[in-house]
C-alpha cells in the first residue's frame, strides 16, 4: 500500500514543460513580474505546517494549479519565519494567521489580495484564475459592459480526521526524496519522528515497514 502511495506522488516531481520556477529573492521577482507583464504571487509557508506539507506536495503540483501558476504567474516563496522586510510589509496585510499565506501582487508591484490557510486545488484555482482575470486586467473601456466579479472561493481548513494523514503522507514524501538524494540518515529520522508522534494511525504499520526498508538500503 505505502509503495504504491508513493509511487503515486513521485509523479508530481517529475519535471516538465510547465515546471514552476521558484523565485527565492523579492526585488528578483518584481523585476521579473514587470518584465513579463505577470502578476506575483508569494506563498509563505513552514516546512513543519501540515497545511504547507499538503499544498507543496499535492495542490501546487497537482494538473489543476501547476501549469497556471507556470505559464502566467511569477511565484516566489518565502520562510514564514524569516521573511525579508520588503516580504513582511505584504504579510502584514493577510487577514489571517493560519499558514501558509498566499499574497497576490499586480504587475507593477502593487497589493492586490491574499488568502490564509490551506487552499484546496480547485480553491487555489479560482484565486488564480479571479486574480488573472482583476489583477491583470488591461484598463477597460468606459463604455464597455461590466460584469459582476465572481466570488472567491472560501478557504476550505482541512477536516480534523483528515489532517494526520495528510501530514503522514506529505512526510512521507519528503522521506522518500531524502532517500534518493543519499540523505538516508534523515529520511530515518523523519519516519521514526512519525512512528513515535503518530502511535495510533492506522498507517503506522505501513510507515514501520517503509523505515525498516531505508534501514536496510
Amino acid at each position: 500500500m505505502l509503495s504504491t502511495i508513493l509511487a503515486a506522488l513521485t509523479i508530481f516531481a517529475n519535471p516538465d514543460d510547465d515546471a514552476i520556477t521558484w523565485q527565492k529573492d523579492y526585488k528578483t521577482a518584481i523585476a521579473e513580474a514587470a518584465k513579463l507583464d505577470r502578476p506575483l504571487l508569494i506563498y509563505s509557508g513552514r516546512d513543519t505546517c501540515p497545511n504547507s506539507q499538503v499544498m507543496d506536495s499535492q495542490v501546487i503540483p497537482s494538473e489543476t494549479v501547476r501549469p497556471l501558476l507556470a505559464r502566467n504567474f511569477v511565484c516566489l516563496r518565502v520562510d514564514a519565519d524569516r521573511p525579508s522586510p520588503d516580504v513582511e510589509k505584504h504579510l502584514l496585510r493577510v487577514k489571517g494567521d493560519i499558514l501558509p499565506f498566499c499574497v497576490y501582487l499586480k504587475a507593477d508591484g502593487s497589493y492586490f489580495g491574499s488568502t490564509s490557510g490551506y487552499r484546496g486545488a480547485d480553491a487555489f484555482r479560482a484565486d488564480l484564475d479571479y486574480v488573472l482575470t482583476h489583477a491583470a486586467a488591461k484598463k477597460e473601456d468606459k463604455d464597455s459592459p461590466k460584469e459582476a466579479p465572481p466570488k472567491p472561493y472560501e478557504p476550505e481548513p482541512i477536516p480534523d480526521n483528515e489532517i494526520d494523514g495528510r501530514f503522514i503522507l506529505a512526510r512521507l514524501q519528503i522521506a522518500q526524496e531524502h532517500v534518493k538524494r543519499g540523505r538516508k540518515a534523515k529520511a530515518v529520522e523523519m519516519l521514526e519522528d512519525l512512528v513515535v508522534g503518530f502511535p495510533k494511525s492506522p498507517m503506522l504499520p505501513e510507515v514501520k515497514k517503509y523505515l525498516e526498508e531505508v534501514k536496510k538500503k
